[in-house]
């Protein structure tokens, strides 16, 4: 059984491209799997969400709240799990890429991330875990120059990548 180190991605559609290819990187090769996170509802359309930020504890609720979350949740988990064993199989190191996504990659990708990155550490507490949230910093600013909103709010390097 080989290392295999899973980083979780959050991204909006707006800004990267949803067509994901197998990669190497320092010879370990990147092995996708990519989850739409589309299918619940825009936070952005709730007068009380529109501004919350995926990072903020509330986004995660919301999304948790809705029909079918866990479910949803769950296979999720059970996906990556399975490919994970799959890899861990295998004669070679590598990452497992799961390519979280959503529409602005500010609220569901970003929460939904972190919500199966941290199911996935309860489920197994020792495996590499890690989370970048590609568009969030990015996102912010559009929203704080050119839109005058979320001008309080502020994100360090440690929001938008971290270990689990």
């Amino acid at each position: 059984m080989k290392n295999v180190t899973v980083v979780f991605t959050s991204g909006g559609g707006n800004w990267l491209g949803t067509e994901l290819g197998d990669g190497a990187m320092l010879k370990q090769k990147i092995h996708q799997l990519c989850i739409s996170a589309k299918g619940f509802p825009d936070p952005v359309a709730d007068p009380e969400m529109k501004h919350v930020m995926g990072t903020d504890p509330r986004a995660r609720v919301f999304l948790m709240q809705q029909e079918g979350a866990e479910n949803w949740l769950c296979d999720q988990l059970s996906a990556i799990a399975e490919r994970l064993e799959e890899l861990q199989a295998e004669d070679e190191s590598c990452i497992l890429h799961v390519a979280v996504r959503c529409r602005g990659g500010f609220q569901r990708s970003v929460a939904i991330a972190e919500i199966l990155a941290a199911l996935l550490r309860k489920k197994l507490s020792d495996q590499p875990i890690m989370v970048a949230h590609l568009t969030l910093l990015l996102v912010l600013a559009v929203r704080q120059l050119h839109f005058g909103v979320n001008k309080g709010d502020s994100l360090s390097l440690d929001d938008t990548v971290h270990e689990v």
